[in-house]
């Protein structure tokens, strides 16, 4: 994956294998509201997680919309166990896979169907957490030192596309990024996209 910490893209590999490419491009604004308007996942005022799901005429699921606020889990808390929630995708059972979150755990996002989805373990691996290491870079710059778990450090909607088999074919992640010392936001665009 990359080394430089200001990736522009960087190919999702398994051994030799190229699975897919993330890739990384500054946003602003309008282009965030106007995502975040297609994407109609309206937040619970409780949970500040919304979503909503489109599916094929046959009944598999199409696209999923995840949006939600931005914080930190508290440190050193405890992973929710997955093993008995169910996912978006439950036809798709790849070999070594994970159940990956839409909107990252890590960012306060909860563990509850609409926001996972059945992936290979490399891919949310390797493709998906270094696209969350990245935006975790940009939150900690726009922190101003702030590490509280419950500050609301901006926003992020998400949709997942799937295949008819409902296997995942790419993601995109549209992110607003809070100053909390003041200033202007700073949007941001992340994609993965299989091969």
């Amino acid at each position: 994956m990359p080394r430089n910490r200001d990736w522009t893209w960087a190919p999702v590999k398994q051994g030799n294998a190229t699975l897919g490419r993330v890739n990384y491009a500054a946003s602003n604004r309008a282009s965030y509201r106007a995502f975040k308007t297609k994407a109609n996942a309206a937040r619970a005022a409780g949970t500040r997680f919304g979503h909503r799901q489109i599916n094929y005429a046959a009944g598999s699921i199409r696209k999923a919309y995840a949006s939600s606020k931005l914080r930190l889990r508290p440190a050193h808390a405890a992973r929710d166990n997955l093993a008995n929630i169910n996912v978006l995708n439950p036809g798709h059972v790849p070999a070594l896979r994970n159940k990956s979150h839409l909107i990252p755990d890590k960012f306060g996002a909860p563990s509850i169907f609409q926001n996972l989805s059945n992936e290979r373990r490399s891919i949310n691996q390797s493709g998906h957490k270094v696209i969350e290491n990245r935006i975790r870079r940009f939150m900690t710059a726009a922190s101003g030192g702030n590490t509280h778990h419950a500050t609301i450090r901006g926003g992020m909607v998400v949709r997942e596309s799937f295949n008819a088999a409902g296997q995942p074919t790419g993601r995109r992640y549209m992110v607003s990024i809070k100053p909390l010392g003041g200033g202007n936001r700073s949007f941001h665009k992340f994609t993965f996209k299989r091969i």
